[in-house]
């Protein structure tokens, strides 16, 4: 919370006022919407926003890139609300969701079903201080969390179930595939 002094002339007297201003607010999305918006609501969190996900289903079409730079005092948490919200992606060609960048941030009550991966971390940049809790990720093909090339640290995965249901033309199903290398480095 920021403090902000304002000046406000009275007649001949100047009265100052100390102004709190949340910085952050709070969002809602339920699986009625259409899907660009729903996703509009996701890629325009900043620090100190919350995000509920009504309980549903939410099926995913294209990539869902998020950034989530939260502050240590402002993070960003996207929760589901009420029961467990789940977001699938019939398709194995991407993952269910992509947290390319972050710091300061939390998932909760969340399941992420179908895709290439679950949770891909750091396609873009480093990932920090994130906490995932309440999460159910299955029937990928590939990998529950994946990362990349990108540094992943001080995260924690908390109550988090990872598994591949016996799903005909699902892959290896790996729980976590952390540190991944670029072909030209050896």
């Amino acid at each position: 919370m920021k403090m902000h002094t304002i000046t406000v002339m009275i007649g001949l007297y100047h009265v100052m006022y100390n102004i709190a201003c949340v910085q952050g607010g709070n969002l809602f999305i339920d699986p009625g919407m259409m899907e660009d918006d729903w996703r509009s609501r996701f890629l325009a969190l900043v620090a100190g926003d919350h995000l509920s996900v009504a309980p549903g289903t939410y099926t995913m079409t294209r990539r869902l890139g998020l950034t989530l730079l939260g502050t240590i005092d402002q993070n960003i948490t996207i929760e589901g609300m009420g029961g467990m919200a789940t977001f699938y992606r019939p398709l194995t060609n991407q993952n269910v969701w992509d947290v390319d960048r972050g710091e300061y941030f939390q998932i909760k009550n969340i399941e992420l079903v179908g895709g290439s991966s679950g949770l891909n971390l750091g396609a873009g940049g480093n990932i920090s201080y994130g906490i995932f809790k309440n999460m159910k990720i299955s029937d990928m093909y590939y990998s529950g969390v994946v990362h990349g090339i990108n540094v992943v640290q001080h995260c924690q995965f908390l109550k988090v179930e990872i598994f591949n249901r016996a799903v005909v033309g699902m892959g290896s199903g790996h729980c976590f595939l952390m540190g991944s290398v670029a072909p030209s480095v050896k």
